[in-house]
């Protein structure tokens, strides 16, 4: 099991309401030792990361200010988007912008890049924690394949 498993736990225990609230009690308090193993550890995580600094926070709420000046909106006020990316008026001013912004908080974008490389070399490494494993025979019938795909590190 990898750090960044414990978040995709999270997120599975999170997805699971609906069984917990059918299941056996042994199950759901095996979940709930679970949750708060995990809980206790991603909360290290989170501590032991490194914030961005002010000045990288006032990079982002600059390059937001330029996303929104040249952001396509839908009538409700959401952004348009094509895959993922947001569709923008005028590509080019856009783009130049974004460049100049970089070019200016250049050693600020740099060392969070870095920060943020340490930060997911970190999460693909081993876990060396001890989680509670989930018995198999615990698993109630009505879970299904993508809650088993997401809980199968700390099942037993």
């Amino acid at each position: 099991m990898r750090n960044i498993d414990l978040y995709n736990i999270r997120t599975a225990i999170n997805k699971m309401s609906d069984i917990v609230n059918i299941a056996d009690i042994n199950f759901t308090m095996t979940i709930a030792r679970i949750n708060d193993d995990i809980e206790k550890e991603i909360k290290l995580i989170d501590k032991g990361r490194k914030k961005p600094t002010d000045k990288y926070k006032e990079f982002l709420e600059k390059q937001n200010t330029i996303n929104m000046k040249y952001a396509i909106q839908k009538e409700d006020g959401t952004l348009q988007t094509v895959n993922g990316s947001v569709l923008v008026r005028n590509p080019l001013k856009y783009n130049t912008e974004i460049k100049e912004l970089k070019e200016e908080y250049k050693e600020e974008v740099a060392l969070q890049e870095k920060l943020d490389t340490e930060f997911e070399e970190y999460l693909d490494q081993e876990f060396k924690g001890n989680i509670t494993k989930l018995p198999k025979s615990l698993l109630p019938a009505s879970v299904n394949v993508e809650q088993v795909k997401l809980l199968f590190s700390v099942i037993q």
